[in-house]
């Protein structure tokens, strides 16, 4: 099923799983295992995603250095991820509140100046609106590095407490 050219019973459960579940090789056929003693190339390490996803969302290719290692490094690329731009969001710590309470001040006192409550608070937001978009700058919505799809918040916990450690450490 990935192009090996030996079978054995520990392959044949993985075959037997793979084709019983929801799964795919992303593997080439390219070997990813080169055995030092005897010489031959091997497909040992597989890659299995979600049949979902299969070959139209990854690249899966393998480098040509083995950087001292019996294993050629997999890479495993995401076509096309490109996501949705995030909305833009006000930055409060970079505002400028003198600026903003400038610009805010409005020329009636009275809500009864007003036609209508609609019109008072149409006004009131329409005000504040400009002033924030004068004196609070605002993100981009574009995203800074491209995300990657597998990080969530279970992985940035996990990260900065990683790093603790590791200042801990040092």
């Amino acid at each position: 099923m990935w192009s090996d050219e030996t079978s054995n019973r520990k392959g044949k459960t993985i075959a037997t799983f793979v084709e019983k579940g929801n799964t795919s090789f992303l593997n080439t056929g390219e070997p990813t295992h080169f055995h030092v003693q005897n010489g031959p190339y091997s497909s040992i390490d597989l890659t299995i995603c979600s049949s979902n996803c299969y070959l139209e969302d990854f690249k899966w290719e393998e480098t040509e250095e083995r950087h001292t290692s019996d294993h050629f490094p997999i890479i495993i690329n995401i076509n096309d991820c490109i996501p949705a731009p995030r909305s833009p969001r006000w930055c409060l710590e970079k505002a400028d509140w003198v600026h903003f309470e400038k610009l805010t001040v409005l020329d009636c006192k009275n809500v009864d100046d007003y036609p209508s409550v609609e019109d008072a608070v149409n006004l009131i937001h329409h005000i504040i609106l400009r002033a924030a978009s004068f004196a609070i700058p605002c993100t981009t919505g574009k995203f800074h590095r491209k995300p990657v799809p597998w990080w969530n918040t279970a992985c940035a916990i996990a990260h900065k407490a990683m790093r603790a450690a590791y200042t801990r450490y040092k």
